[in-house]
């Protein structure tokens, strides 16, 4: 979409504000294990690797429990550890199925079942180590590679910019158009929320307003949602509020609160 000239201002504040507050520590926090693995012995980087890719592809994301159900998972049932794709992709489909309330990887059947068909294209395209899907060190290959395997659009953006993250890949990617940021973009920009079905509109926005690397507002965006939430953003706390359009529009001045005219 094309911003207007004030919502191209506003952008523009709105990314230095943002930046201004990312430090990199922050976004390595993010995202495990995976962080320090460069220096590790060759079998436990493997490991290390492929327990990110599964975890991710779970969809766990920032929390403080982001990778305990695949850690939990991964202790009891070592059989898994040094070669988590290839054991997936050997059990036979309706059995990994049948399994997914035993192995508690989440709480819903779909993601557990979409495993088994990913699994059996990172064994076959790649062997059953998820580095050789990032081994270039190109974001853009990384991506398609991604896509390959059956991660899904947001998914593997999400996977691109943690390793982008973490200095494994380089190169221009887009943010991850999750809930967060979705409400986030569209609230500040916008000054009403981005509906996640149309996450597009949110990742054409942070490209446009900050072209040379719309990841680097990913993180930003997605923790600034956690005191923009849904129904009582608490924009007292909200350094975006001075230029945000959702507070100068909806959010009574001076309230510095989540009451609306």
């Amino acid at each position: 979409m094309a911003l207007s000239a004030d919502q191209i201002v506003r952008g523009n504040w709105i990314v230095r504000e943002l930046l201004a507050k990312q430090k990199l520590k922050d976004s390595l926090e993010l995202w495990g294990d995976i962080a320090g693995y460069f220096g590790k012995e060759e079998a436990e980087q493997k490991h290390i690797a492929n327990a990110f890719l599964l975890a991710c592809l779970l969809d766990y994301r920032r929390r403080d429990d982001s990778w305990a159900a695949v850690s939990k998972f991964l202790s009891r049932y070592p059989e898994f550890r040094n070669d988590i794709w290839r054991v997936i992709s050997e059990t036979p489909q309706q059995e990994w199925k049948a399994a997914s309330k035993q192995y508690n990887l989440h709480w819903e059947s779909r993601p557990h079942n979409r495993l088994w068909p990913i699994a059996v294209e990172i064994v076959y395209w790649f062997g059953g180590d998820a580095r050789c899907i990032w081994s270039d060190g190109n974001a853009i290959n990384t991506l398609t590679r991604l896509y390959w395997i059956g991660a899904g659009e947001q998914i593997s953006r999400m996977i691109v910019g943690a390793l982008k993250d973490c200095g494994i890949v380089s190169g221009k990617s887009d943010p991850k158009g999750d809930v967060r940021v979705c409400r986030v973009v569209g609230r500040s920009i916008l000054g009403m929320e981005i509906d996640p079905t149309n996450a597009s509109k949110a990742i054409r926005i942070c490209r446009e307003i900050h072209p040379t690397d719309p990841w680097k507002l990913d993180g930003p965006h997605y923790l600034l949602g956690e005191i923009c939430r849904g129904h009582t953003p608490d924009c007292r706390n909200c350094y975006l509020r001075e230029k945000c359009a959702y507070y100068a529009t909806t959010i009574i001045p001076g309230a510095g609160d989540g009451s609306r005219k």
